[in-house]
């Protein structure tokens, strides 16, 4: 969504992958159905890199999240803007939860800017359908202001687990239409590493994303 009519930092062929999307796996913007499991923590950072046709939006994102029960988690994310340049280069902290309202099939995550009433809430449905796992999302952004309109957030995602790979991808519709390629790489049971390139179906923005993924 724009906001008077300028574009955000990181609104990366609509991806916000460290904003409000930050329950999805990185470098995918999609959730997933899983939570955390109780009493242990996830963290992911990255950096992500568009270019476009005045110039770039670079930036990292940090998020860590938290197992509050076996179907709740917590989440806390902070996006660092390296371009364009700015005074404060950390962005506003976004909290977050996601319940498993139905096993195997349905969870709802909710993020909210703090200090702000800008929010995000997402359905979200897992299916696998042998070998590939299809993730799809209906999201509403509200930006809690008269003058901004808020609007709903599409996309559908796939993952294709290897022995040490995963390959993923998802389209997503917000503002534009893009898309996104990746893979993930398993250092082991509790650590990847990922990157991904995307595009949009409508700009010549053209997305590159690299980070990593540890449980603890």
């Amino acid at each position: 969504m724009k906001k008077n009519g300028v574009k955000p930092l990181l609104v990366l062929l609509g991806m916000l992958v460290f904003t409000v999307r930050a329950h999805a796996a990185f470098p995918l913007s999609t959730d997933d159905i899983g939570t955390i499991p109780t009493g242990t923590y996830e963290m992911e950072a990255g950096y992500e890199r568009v270019s476009l046709t005045g110039g770039h939006e670079s930036g990292v994102g940090i998020a860590l999240k938290h197992g509050i029960t076996d179907k709740m988690d917590f989440i806390i994310s902070m996006p660092v803007q390296f371009e364009p340049e700015v005074v404060n280069m950390a962005g506003p902290l976004e909290a977050g939860g996601r319940l498993r309202i139905i096993e195997d099939l349905f969870t709802f995550t909710f993020t909210n800017t703090l200090g702000s009433t800008e929010c995000f809430f997402n359905a979200v449905f897992t299916h696998e359908f042998k070998p590939v796992i299809v993730h799809v999302n209906a999201g509403y952004e509200a930006f809690g202001d008269n003058g901004v309109a808020g609007g709903a957030v599409i996309s559908a995602a796939f993952e294709y687990p290897l022995n040490k790979y995963d390959i993923v991808g998802e389209i997503i519709k917000d503002d534009t239409v893009g898309w996104l390629l990746g893979t993930r790489y398993k250092l082991d049971d509790k650590t990847f590493v990922a990157i991904g390139v995307g595009n949009s179906f409508e700009t010549a923005a053209c997305k590159i994303a690299f980070g990593f993924h540890r449980e603890f």
